[in-house]
Order: C-alpha cells, then structure tokens, then sequence
C-alpha cells in the first residue's frame, strides 16, 4: 500500500478498482520530508484506518507489516507497528 500512496494514487480508489483480487498485502508508513523515506505506521502520511477498511471490504484475507528502515530500533518499531495494527484494525 505504501507504493500505491508514494506514487500519490489513491489506495482505497485502486483497492475497489481491484476488488477481489488482493488476498494480502503489505503495509508500511511514509513521510516525504526531507525525502521520502519509511516511519512506524501511524507515524507517516498514510490513512491506515481509511485502507484497511477498504482493503477488508475488497476481499484482503492478510496483512504483513513490513518495514525497512527503524526511527529507532528494530525492536521499538516491531512494538510500535503492533499496537498500531491491533488499536487500528478489527
């Protein structure tokens, strides 16, 4: 989903266009200042909450939370990135 919002597309626009289709996907955050480069989810420009709602009205079964670069350490952002998905997702 990241990749969809960082080429500034609509997620949920290209999730319904797509309905069916994706069994799962992958989830990271972004912020583009300075440049663009990932953040715990939560902590970016994604609306998570507005996605993932989509995505489980679209037909999406799995969620991986994927991230490649750690604001502070892999194990911090490990814990960020779970009580994000469990405060946000139902």
């Amino acid at each position: 989903m990241c990749w969809i919002a960082a080429a500034n597309k609509d997620i949920g626009a290209h999730l319904t266009m797509y309905a069916g289709r994706y069994d799962l996907c992958h989830l990271k955050d972004l912020v583009r200042e300075p440049k663009l480069h990932q953040v715990d989810l939560g902590k970016g420009e994604i609306d998570y909450p507005r996605a993932l709602k989509v995505a489980q009205q679209t037909g999406m079964k799995h969620y991986i939370v994927e991230q490649e670069e750690y604001p502070e350490s892999v194990m911090v952002s490990l814990a960020n990135d779970a009580e994000y998905m469990k405060t946000n997702f139902e």
